[in-house]
């Protein structure tokens, strides 16, 4: 921090530091899940600041037992009960020179909490942003029920004024009980009891009192006021939007609002679940699950600035590897790494592989090679020729009873088909990553490695005559079965349009519903897109009954939850949210044709439902931007591209009519659906002919030249 700007010209200065215990600071009175953390210890501080004057000396100030230290206002804090502040304790002026600290103690000085103390490389967590109730009610005598226009993670901003000694409550969540106030109760095999829960007691001072807590963050879309001295107000408790402050790089519209409401959602949720680490949820969890982390690291990079956030996470899921290779299903992790499903610890190797795709840091595979070559090489101890067991599989599939949620999380298929189809793509990622890094050696162990693992896979789950895949479990197929084989590239060449035409057959069958968990939502809408099923993927991505995006949206919500069903524990969880990188990168469809989009694929899939789709993408290299409309029976295909980069641009072609391109495109080659384009910088715009009802025949060849815009 550069302290610069605080000094004065005249008088004394004084560093003056409140500490609260955060996740280090845990009492494992607090949370069941933390008690057991290698890491967990009574809170403390270092500071070390340099000053250069202007005369070209130098002094340093550091943090040690000549310090001084007393209790403070904050009474108790709680990552996940709350905070309790008593106003009255606090000393007018502690934090300014000339206060004298009577009553005062030296400094404790402690040993530091580990060998390798290092800074956060990402952004700080901030207050982005305030809002105002748009509801107030009052459910009983004395109690005020704030709800928010938006589900939101952070906390209250209170404003009272009253007599001295007066308590004010406040309880944060995201659901009403049936009488109106909210509900707060904890989740039984993490905490103890209700939480999420301030309480503010009033000081002497006769004026308006504001505070909010600084220890402590909620998830919650309702605060319940209790005690206030009075009838509050719209301004008198404020909700502070709190999340690492991210920047955003990329916005998607459509001429469909469903899908825009979508994206908010999406987006929404995310942020809510950015706290140094990418949460599960922000009321509750508050946990570092790494299969939200990998399924979701498309998504947050076509929106945000992620590249030194996932850069500091990943130091921690490597340092909580075993010395074996396995890896961990959560981090921060407190306990021993051991085996977990190949989607969920997998994202020590798919997280590098990712980032280093969209932001072209190849340091990123340099410094996670080892971690990922040493995971591979121990998922495959654990296979039985050279199938996995699994765990969770294709998580939090849609229940067959919605009303009550009866069923389990687990799928009914069972883990192993999801399980052995990401230990495929882990060890070709790490094949690649190898590659990249000039590592012959280890590029052909984990090819070979990977051809048979995909050997095997097939051998186990495809049925070749049916084109299917399905494991041997009561309900041995669902979409996620054929959806993950088909966008992993695991499905042998002569089978692949009979594999996907069977997935489109069984969403059609479903009503045009997805039946997907985690892992096959993120790639059914590519699968079917990819494979000439665009308008079946559209009609899933806009559907409004159970179970879709629509359906919840249909019951309020503002962000995405952890259930499709209506009753659901945690309404702001984000590994529904993969149908974000569908928006980007297939119905508009940037993606990156080389690291970093040095080199570019545009590549839109145009369903008939939609008339308009557009995003934009500011990546390494420059502002990315792809839109298309449809006018007066012509498709407009309008593309962007930054300076010293170049595109392969495909634009989709139905039926007989001529279509046109820029002068200065390459024709690379043109069927009976698209042409395809090869451009450089610069604002490029082609057009060809709207779908007709049916389709028939092919596209006439020639091709027209328009000046470039």
């Amino acid at each position: 921090y550069n302290l610069t700007t605080a000094l004065r010209a005249r008088g004394g200065h004084t560093l003056g530091v409140a500490l609260g215990r955060g996740f280090y600071g845990l009492s494992p009175a607090d949370t069941k899940y933390w008690g057991s953390a290698p890491w967990l210890g009574s809170p403390r501080f270092l500071l070390k600041l340099e000053i250069t004057y202007t005369d070209g000396t130098h002094d340093t100030i550091v943090s040690n037992n000549s310090w001084q230290a007393h209790d403070g206002p904050t009474t108790s804090d709680s990552i996940y009960l709350g905070e309790s502040y008593d106003a009255r304790l606090v000393q007018g002026g502690w934090d300014r020179p000339g206060f004298h600290a009577t009553g005062w103690q030296p400094a404790t000085e402690l040993p530091a909490p580990t060998s390798n103390l290092r800074s956060e490389r990402m952004a700080p967590i901030r207050v982005v942003d305030t809002m105002r109730a748009n509801q107030i009610t009052n459910p009983k005598p004395g109690v005020y029920v704030f709800k928010f226009p938006v589900v939101t993670a952070g906390w209250a901003q209170l404003r009272v004024r009253g007599p001295a000694g007066t308590q004010v409550t406040l309880r944060y969540g995201e659901q009403l009980r049936a009488d109106g106030t909210v509900n707060n109760d904890g989740d039984p095999g993490l905490t103890n009891g209700p939480i999420q829960t301030d309480r503010y007691i009033l000081s002497s001072d006769p004026g308006v009192q504001t505070w909010q807590p600084g220890f402590s963050y909620k998830g919650f879309q309702y605060i319940q006021v209790d005690g206030y001295p009075g009838v509050p107000d719209a301004q008198d408790v404020q909700a502070e939007i709190v999340h690492s402050d991210v920047t955003s790089i990329g916005t998607f519209s459509s001429s469909n609002p469903l899908l825009n409401t979508i994206n908010d959602n999406t987006r929404r949720t995310i942020l809510n679940n950015l706290h140094s680490i990418l949460t599960d949820s922000p009321e509750f969890e508050k946990r570092g699950w790494l299969d939200d982390a990998s399924i979701l690291s498309a998504t947050t990079t076509d929106n945000f600035q992620m590249l030194n956030f996932y850069r500091n996470w990943l130091t921690s899921i490597q340092q909580n590897q075993n010395s074996n290779g396995a890896g961990v299903e959560l981090s921060p992790n407190p306990f021993p790494a051991g085996y977990t499903d190949p989607e969920w610890a997998g994202a020590i190797v798919l997280l590098p592989w990712q980032i280093y795709q969209d932001y072209g840091d190849q340091e990123i595979l340099s410094t996670s090679f080892d971690s990922m070559a040493k995971y591979v090489d121990y998922l495959t101890t654990q296979a039985t020729s050279y199938i996995q067991p699994g765990f969770y599989g294709d998580w939090a599939s849609p229940n067959p009873d919605p009303v009550h949620e009866t069923a389990a999380f687990a799928p009914p298929e069972g883990p192993q088909l999801t399980a052995s189809a990401y230990y495929y793509k882990e060890a070709d990622d790490t094949a690649q990553a190898a590659r990249v890094l000039g590592r012959a050696t280890d590029a052909a162990h984990f090819s070979q490695l990977a051809d048979r693992i995909k050997a095997a896979f097939n051998a186990k789950f495809l049925d070749t005559a049916d084109g299917i895949y399905h494991t041997d479990q009561a309900v041995g197929y669902r979409q996620a079965s054929n959806a993950l084989p088909l966008t992993f590239g695991l499905v042998p060449a002569g089978l692949v349009g009979k594999v996907a035409a069977n997935l489109a057959a069984d969403v059609e069958a479903h009503g045009n519903h997805l039946n997907t968990g985690d892992a096959g939502t993120k790639e059914l809408l590519p699968a079917l897109s990819e494979h000439g099923y665009a308008d079946v993927a559209y009609a899933v991505a806009t559907q409004t009954t159970y179970p879709s995006w629509g359906y919840q949206i249909g019951l309020g919500a503002t962000t995405l939850w952890e259930r499709w069903e209506k009753v659901s524990r945690s309404y702001d969880h984000a590994f529904q949210g993969t149908i974000d990188d569908w928006f980007y990168r297939d119905l508009v469809g940037i993606k990156p044709a080389a690291p970093g989009y040095a080199q570019i694929t545009v590549h839109p899939y145009v369903p008939g439902g939609l008339s308009h789709a557009a995003a934009t993408l500011d990546t390494a290299h420059g502002s990315v931007r792809s839109s298309w409309t449809k006018i007066g029976g012509k498709l407009h295909l309008h593309v962007t591209l930054p300076v010293n980069t170049s595109a392969t641009v495909h634009v989709p072609l139905f039926g007989h009519g001529e279509g046109t391109a820029p002068a200065g495109s390459q024709l690379v080659r043109i069927d009976s659906h698209e042409a395809v384009y090869t451009v450089g910088s610069g604002t490029w715009e082609f057009t060809s002919n709207d779908p007709p009802v049916t389709m028939a025949g092919s596209p006439d060849a020639s091709v027209a030249n328009r000046p470039m815009r």
